[in-house]
Parts: C-alpha cells; sequence; structure tokens
C-alpha cells in the first residue's frame, strides 16, 4: 500500500498527537541555550548550502550562456556560406535545440550528442 503525502502527513500528526497526550512532561534546564546554538549551527549549514546551490546555479547558467554563443556563431557563419548549406545548419541547429529542451539536463550529454556532432557533418 502506496501512502500520499496527504496521508503521510495525517499519520505523523496523529502520532505526534498521541505520543504528546502520553508521554510525560520533562523540565529541560536553559533549553534557550540549546536553541539558540542549534539555530546557530543549522543558519551556518543552511548557509552554505544555499551558497554552494547558487553557484552552481550560475555555473550552469554561464554555461548555457556559452554553448548558445557557439551556435550562434555557426549559424551566422554558415549564413555567410548561405544557400542549402545554410538552412541544412538551421535545420540541424533546431532539431539539436528541439532535442536539448526534452531531455533531462542530468542525461544531456549523452541524449543530444547525436543530434550536436550531426550539426558539424558537413
Amino acid at each position: 500500500m502506496r501512502l500520499g503525502l496527504f496521508s503521510k502527513l495525517i499519520l505523523a500528526f496523529i502520532i505526534l498527537l498521541i505520543l504528546s497526550l502520553f508521554l510525560p512532561v520533562f523540565q529541560i534546564v536553559n533549553t534557550d541555550v540549546l536553541l539558540a546554538s542549534a539555530t546557530f549551527l543549522f543558519g551556518v549549514l543552511y548557509g552554505f548550502e544555499i551558497s554552494i546551490v547558487l553557484g552552481n546555479f550560475s555555473q550552469l547558467k554561464s554555461l548555457l550562456a556559452i554553448e548558445n554563443a557557439g551556435l550562434m556563431s555557426v549559424f551566422h557563419l554558415s549564413r555567410l556560406i548561405g544557400g542549402q548549406f545554410s538552412k541544412q545548419v538551421e535545420e540541424r541547429i533546431e532539431k539539436y535545440l528541439r532535442k536539448a529542451i526534452e531531455i533531462p539536463l542530468s542525461n544531456h550529454l549523452q541524449g543530444s550528442s547525436k543530434e550536436f556532432f550531426e550539426i558539424f557533418n558537413h
């Protein structure tokens, strides 16, 4: 039996409610110090995680900009030659871009390499 997210949340709520009713209450001394130190450590770790994610996103944007610039260069160079060659290159670039959009980013290189190298067959 597979539970959905809403079912899991309700089940967790019911379990926590039952535990809070039947477990004894303890008085812990200096809970504010424990919570402050835990919050500080969590904030530091979360800050590093955000920094790593934003760095990866920035690198991804740079790589996409470089790839787009390269494809635009190939497209404009093929237009200098003109004729049927230019139309073939344009169609192959469009085919590659469509394939690159359809494929998940984790499988980008293997999934779109055939279409990418077809651009340069001439």
